[in-house]
């Protein structure tokens, strides 16, 4: 029978040989994964140290911004000024979360993903230090002498009975102690991969807590006005973020009445303190007068009442042509320079009883006309604490109200309050509002002083009558603080011993010797640390040798 080649032709008749070689193997299929590989490799990615590490840094950055921006959630006025100076910016930082970032998605994925990651890489780690512990240590080494840390010494005991002796010494010194046949293996120091994982399963609690506190929990702000009250209601808040899972029937039922406000300031006008005078009520109708100061917030319940910060109010009184007053509030100022308190109040008056000439034009004619609309009036007053005069207009320069002054600007026209479309209380949109001519003498008044009226159109008198001060107070009520404080102690009790103790073996072998002594070899090994056993190790032998070196008869 002949072998043809594959390529050659084949006459009829002739006969073919098969060939015997095996056939080559076909080319791996390089990029094609089945989705349960792909998602086992995933997993294993996530759950790896590596990625751990990794999202707790991202976490921590992602963190920064936090801190760095203001938030809603902390100080919504200090938002509201950065939003009206970076008007632009904040529409970026609108677009990001940025001015929540604890409560953004791509906040709560890396948390989420972190959370995920630190079971996936704990539990494994767990399981088998767990089996490490129950496992004996292992057998002492052939060579002892080739360790390390090594000694040598005889003893008039029989090997039995000095291993016995070694074991005995080695129990009081904590190690974990297993007796073979003439020698004794030992190891310590499993406190730190416990202390490792402690540190680990604790951060686990503490995500878990704050996740918990996050979605059973809410936070809110509000600013309180001197002499005024709030009821914990979320109708009631300035701003209100409830979990996921709040409902607004587990608010903790309580009301805080502000007496009054005092802010004490260095001669540089740094700030000292802060306090205001408030009477808490709770829901049994239990009343009691509070100081509540900078990081001593109240209590009630689960939540927690803090002071976070505070401002100036203008009682502003507006008058017509009888003297019938048609508009009277404590109106609230925003600071607009933290340091000398320089303060912008916007007030936005209801329809009056009076009416105003007002020229409408046809946009397709061209053609003007003169009609009587409700007369509307609106004002910016800039409080100025301690003002001063110089060549740029008035400034601040303390912040506490030494020589108070306001700047008045008044405006008629349409302020779109019965529109229905919501608007701040804090903004004033100018452009489509007409400009109340003030006399120069009386743009600066003094509040409650004799020079605190402005004339207006019409008869109407604007009053500034006095000052006082609002407290901004922000209620969180987080359910999981305890554990979450639990969590905290048990990371600092994880750090510590994963820190101090040292993982560290020891080996002890008796052998008798041709002289009819025993020799006594031992060694020891330092997972970590060598430095510092290399100093114990000796001073352990001397404590060894001391215990088996004595006669039987001793």
């Amino acid at each position: 029978m002949t072998t043809t080649d594959s390529d050659a032709p084949v006459a009829p008749g002739d006969s073919v040989a098969l060939s015997t070689q095996p056939l080559p193997p076909p080319p791996p299929q390089l990029g094609r994964r089945s989705p349960w590989q792909v998602a086992r490799r995933g997993w294993r990615v996530l759950t790896s140290m590596r990625t751990a590490l990794l999202l707790l840094v991202l976490l921590g950055l992602a963190a920064i911004p936090g801190s760095l921006i203001p938030q809603h959630s902390l100080a919504p006025s200090t938002v509201l000024r950065f939003q009206e100076k970076h008007p632009t910016l904040s529409k970026v930082y609108d677009k990001f979360d940025l001015f929540d970032v604890f409560h953004a998605p791509w906040f709560a994925a890396i948390y989420l993903l972190l959370f995920i990651s630190l079971i996936g890489c704990v539990i494994p780690r767990t399981r088998l230090h767990l089996r490490a512990m129950l496992r004996r240590p292992p057998a002492a080494p052939r060579n002892l002498g080739r360790l390390p840390q090594s000694a040598r010494w005889e003893t008039d005991l029989p090997p039995d009975r000095a291993v016995e002796l070694a074991a005995k010494a080695l129990r009081r010194k904590r190690f974990r102690v297993a007796v073979g046949e003439h020698s004794v293996a030992a190891e310590k120091g499993y406190l730190r991969e416990t202390g490792n994982l402690l540190f680990h399963l604790s951060l686990i609690l503490l995500l878990a807590g704050i996740g918990t506190g996050s979605l059973f929990g809410y936070t809110g702000s509000v600013l309180l006005v001197d002499g005024h009250s709030f009821t914990n209601v979320a109708a009631l808040y300035d701003t209100y973020k409830p979990g996921a899972l709040t409902r607004s029937t587990s608010l903790s039922p309580f009301s805080v009445h502000l007496n009054g406000f005092d802010a004490t300031y260095q001669a540089d006008g740094e700030p000292e303190t802060f306090d205001a005078h408030v009477t808490a009520t709770t829901a049994g109708g239990k009343t009691t007068s509070n100081d509540l100061r900078v990081n001593h917030p109240l209590t009630f319940g689960h939540a927690r009442v803090y002071l976070i910060g505070h401002g100036y109010t203008l009682h502003v009184v507006l008058r017509n042509k009888a003297g019938v007053v048609e508009y009277e509030d404590d109106v609230p100022c925003i600071p607009q320079d933290l340091t000398d308190y320089l303060s912008d109040c916007v007030v936005k008056a209801p329809n009056t009883g009076g009416t105003i000439p007002t020229v409408l034009k046809d946009p397709q004619t061209g053609q003007t006309a003169t009609v009587d609309e409700q007369l509307q009036f609106a004002f910016l007053l800039d409080f100025v604490p301690t003002a001063a005069v110089t060549a740029g207009g008035v400034i601040s320069t303390y912040p506490a109200p030494q020589r108070p002054r306001v700047i008045v600007q008044a405006y008629t026209g349409d302020l779109g309050l019965e529109t229905g479309v919501p608007q701040s209380v804090y903004d004033l949109d100018t452009s489509t509002l007409n400009p109340v001519a003030i006399d120069l003498q009386h743009q600066v008044i003094t509040p409650g002083g004799t020079d605190q009226t402005v004339a207006l159109p019409q008869g109407y008198t604007l009053d500034v009558s006095g000052y006082g001060q609002w407290a901004s107070l922000q209620v969180k009520d987080d359910p999981s603080k305890l554990y979450t404080l639990i969590a905290a102690g048990l990371i600092v009790l994880g750090l510590l011993l994963s820190l101090r103790v040292r993982r560290r073996r020891v080996w002890l072998r008796a052998t008798p010797s041709a002289s009819g002594r025993t020799i006594v070899e031992a060694g020891g090994l330092a997972r970590t640390d060598a430095d510092d056993f290399a100093r114990e190790f000796p001073r352990l032998v001397a404590r060894l040798a001391g215990d088996v070196r004595p006669s039987e008869s001793s």
